[in-house]
């Protein structure tokens, strides 16, 4: 009990000094140089940190501490990624690739089974990552500081998307007749419909006569032979949903002339 009362104190400090901190650090920048670089340190000591929640947890305690993980993404998404212009670079890149990272449901600690389902300790935290990266990837400017960060964030989306993609078939296969995890296939969905808002995106830009770079169009066409790859698939939700994404792709195939 201790420890949970001290786990939950350092956790609202924690947050607390961000929301406060972040904005004088942004403001005052020369004088905190130095503290982006042990400041990543701690996002990642807290998201990822190599201490374990006891085993005797119950169901209700450990998705408590999901959603203590959960509650720092979402400062993340509020407070650190809306002033990335006035932050350094490398930290900027440091909590993308954390983002990335947590997206990932296999990093996850072995399922929690109880009476009633099986759900993986990160689901939530998983999706609330992969929702970060999906936000900062459809910032309209195309330079400047949020251009950067769209850039950085859509980039990693879509090195996330192929993972997703190239992985879920490749464990199918392996599964025989046995289906994968419920999280797994509500990962793969939610990807369908994150490339199918990605390309609405790019349509919408491109409609507004608004500059598309070039390599980010050809990266998105990348990605059709891994969803043609899914077409095999055993689940109707997923069938559903990459019928979704692969209607987006008509007007895609051939990239933009530059003007």
């Amino acid at each position: 009990y201790q420890r949970r009362v001290r786990g939950l104190l350092c956790h609202s400090t924690l947050l607390s000094v961000v929301k406060k901190g972040v904005s004088t650090a942004c403001e005052q920048g020369e004088k905190f140089e130095g503290m982006w670089k042990e400041f990543g340190k701690c996002l990642e000591d807290f998201l990822f940190g190599d201490h374990r929640p006891p085993i005797n947890l119950s169901y209700e305690e450990r998705v408590a501490h999901e959603q203590l993980d959960v509650s720092l993404i979402s400062l993340i998404q509020e407070v650190i990624l809306p002033r990335a212009g006035n932050t350094p670079v490398p930290f900027v890149k440091h909590v993308m690739n954390l983002l990335n990272r947590g997206s990932v449901h296999a990093t996850a600690p072995q399922p929690l089974t109880t009476a009633l389902n099986t759900l993986p300790l990160r689901e939530q935290f998983a999706k609330a990552c992969f929702e970060t990266l999906l936000q900062f990837s459809f910032y309209e400017a195309s330079s400047g500081p949020q251009g950067d960060v769209s850039k950085m964030a859509l980039g990693t989306l879509l090195k996330r998307c192929q993972e997703v993609l190239k992985n879920y078939v490749k464990d199918e296969k392996l599964s025989g007749r046995c289906p994968l995890p419920r999280s797994r296939m509500a990962e793969i969905a939610f990807v369908m419909r994150a490339i199918s808002s990605l390309i609405n995106s790019l349509q919408a830009r491109r409609d507004k006569m608004t500059d598309i770079d070039v390599e980010v169009w050809n990266h998105v066409v990348e990605l059709y032979p891994f969803l043609i790859d899914c077409i095999t698939c055993n689940s109707n939700e997923v069938r559903e949903t990459l019928k979704e994404a692969l209607h987006q792709f008509k007007d895609l195939l051939v990239a933009p002339s530059p003007r």
